[in-house]
């Protein structure tokens, strides 16, 4: 019950944020737009040594909170990127706000008017909002983001410093320079300064030579919420709890897979993973198995469907949620299990066994599979019978720990729990001389 009044205190909260931000814009009165936005305000910490003001997304909050437990030198403020989106499309119009993507932004005059018209609104806004809040700097997770842009240039204006904790990247081994050069295609840079999670991501995005992006303005820092878990290195004896990451790839396989017959042998076999995962359940009450679907109701319903399907009595050991915090997860299980998802980075962070299930023999193209060059860190399985010998033995897993850092070296920087540290003094120091 109170976690049902909680998520009602929130929708209305943001109802009511809309509804008045959509006041301020219609009456063109931009001293509004700042106080309600300051009204809004979530804070992540209490203090630091300056304050910074973040633009809301999932996963990135989950960098900025871990960079306020494991190094707390900066105090976080929240409020959320949807608000700028709804100003920014309230100056386009209904169909510009269609028509304008962040990879046409830079490259067409479609909506420059509204574009214009945006810029010249936040100008006048956020001077209202850095009184009103106190921040130094600005922090979120994309340079892509279409309402990012004229933000992005009213700060330079405003001598108000944005940096990036860039959260992409995380793509298959070899796939980087392919990816920099593809799904930036039109982007600019315009921000103060770009952190990413790692070196090869910096280096892939300098080479597909986007416009902005420089040495002298990027830097490599790792991934702040990996560091939970180099704090938490679980010693249980034996397995109590196990996890699957759900994986659903329907709409990625549509891409990939025109013939029929293959489409449906590949989601057969997703859908039979998930099964074999239930059936374990079942077939050991003792242990714990939780399978996690991303947020969305269609992720969370293919999986009970899947269950409602196959198994007509409860299984009591068994949960399915869409909620439960990943991290929690992974340092609360002996065993990770998954396909094609950075989860399984986050486990090999916490030294967990990983299996992941095996497509090699229909899926050639091994993008999706971060383990290709180093398979030997995973378990890859087919039958419930490797399943369940894997997750029975899994202390008798030996990893080569020097593979497993060259490894994890290549996606978070350094495996050492020092990346909230490292994002938090390269912060510090871009206030300390845009200020100075």
């Amino acid at each position: 019950m109170n976690s049902f009044f909680r998520k009602l205190k929130i929708k209305s909260k943001t109802i009511l944020v809309k509804f008045f931000i959509k006041l301020s814009l219609m009456l063109n009165f931009p001293q509004l737009t700042a106080f309600i936005l300051y009204l809004s305000l979530a804070k992540v910490n209490e203090k630091g040594e300056y304050k910074v003001l973040c633009l809301r997304r999932s996963i990135f909050m989950d960098d900025v909170r871990a960079m306020a437990q494991f190094s707390g030198k900066l105090h976080y403020v929240v409020v959320g990127r949807e608000d700028f989106k709804l100003i920014l499309f309230h100056f386009l119009g209904k169909e510009n706000s269609k028509k304008v993507t962040q990879y046409n932004y830079h490259t067409s005059d479609i909506g420059n008017d509204g574009k214009e018209k945006y810029y010249q609104y936040v100008k006048k806004m956020f001077p209202i909002l850095k009184k009103l809040i106190g921040f130094d700097a600005l922090l979120y997770s994309n340079f892509c983001y279409i309402e990012g842009q004229g933000i992005s240039r009213a700060c330079k204006e405003l001598k108000i410093p944005i940096i990036v904790l860039f959260k992409e990247g995380m793509v298959a081994p070899g796939s980087h320079k392919t990816w920099a050069k593809k799904a930036h295609e039109g982007f600019k840079f315009t921000q103060t300064k770009l952190l990413t999670y790692s070196e090869e991501i910096l280096n892939s995005l300098l080479e597909a030579e986007i416009p902005g992006v420089s040495k002298e303005k990027s830097t490599a820092v790792g991934i702040p919420r990996m560091d939970h878990y180099f704090k938490h290195q679980d010693k249980s004896e034996k397995v109590k709890q196990i996890v699957l990451f759900s994986a659903y790839f329907y709409d990625k396989l549509s891409f990939l897979v025109k013939d029929k017959k293959e489409f449906k042998k590949i989601t057969d076999r997703f859908d039979n993973f998930h099964k074999m995962v239930m059936g374990f359940a079942k077939n050991h009450p003792e242990i714990k198995v939780i399978i996690k679907t991303k947020v969305y109701d269609k992720f969370l319903k293919y999986v009970i469907n899947i269950y409602e399907d196959n198994f007509k009595e409860k299984i009591n050991n068994l949960t399915i949620t869409n909620r439960i915090n990943p991290v929690d997860l992974i340092n609360d299980s002996q065993v990770v299990i998954g396909f094609g998802s950075t989860t399984l980075i986050e486990a090999l962070a916490a030294d967990k066994m990983i299996i992941s299930f095996d497509f090699s023999d229909l899926i050639p193209d091994s993008s999706f599979d971060y383990f290709k060059e180093d398979s030997e860190l995973v378990n890859y399985v087919k039958t419930k019978i490797d399943l369940e010998n894997h997750i029975l033995n899994w202390q008798k897993s030996n990893r080569n720990q020097e593979v497993r850092n060259r490894f994890l070296s290549k996606y978070i920087y350094k495996p050492d729990g020092n990346s909230s540290v490292r994002t938090e003094v390269e912060i510090i120091n871009i206030i300390k001389d845009y200020y100075s």
